[in-house]
């Protein structure tokens, strides 16, 4: 007789993904403004906040404070600036978020749909597909420069 499956937690869920300290590959020191750039590319690429600890440990176990100091200084950089978009401390993170002004024309173009007998935005056409050149490595294609 098989036995049941028990439903895991978030929280077993969450452990599973995140890998343990020791299976991280090692971080190189970095300068304090390639450390702001790390940060703001963690950012960039996180669809949800991400906490202070986090980042710390994703640094190479940071202190803290550095990245607080760090996050302060790129939310203030960002405000200068003027993107359409700010550094936003939400859920006990930070998260990159769009000024509400655009929240409609994102809305929107999330919710199009792609016409029939269109590849999509996630087609397996390379750029070098679009051209005369049927070279597969887009970096070798005279058009991409």
């Amino acid at each position: 007789m098989a036995k049941k499956k028990k439903a895991k937690t978030v929280e077993e869920e969450i452990a599973e993904e995140t890998p343990e300290s020791e299976d991280l590959e090692p971080a190189e020191m970095l300068s304090r403004e390639e450390t702001a750039r790390a940060v703001y590319a963690m950012l960039f690429a996180s669809d949800r906040p991400l906490n202070i600890p986090r980042i710390a440990e994703a640094l190479g176990d940071i202190e803290r404070e550095i990245v607080q100091n760090i996050l302060q200084e790129l939310t203030e950089e960002i405000e200068k600036l003027n993107p359409p978009y700010r550094l936003r401390e939400i859920a006990g993170g930070y998260q990159l978020a769009t000024l509400p002004q655009y929240a409609p024309y994102i809305r929107r173009m999330l919710n199009i749909k792609n016409p029939p007998n269109s590849p999509g935005p996630f087609s397996k056409r390379s750029p070098s597909s679009h051209t005369d050149n049927p070279s597969p490595d887009p970096t070798s294609n005279p058009s991409v420069a």
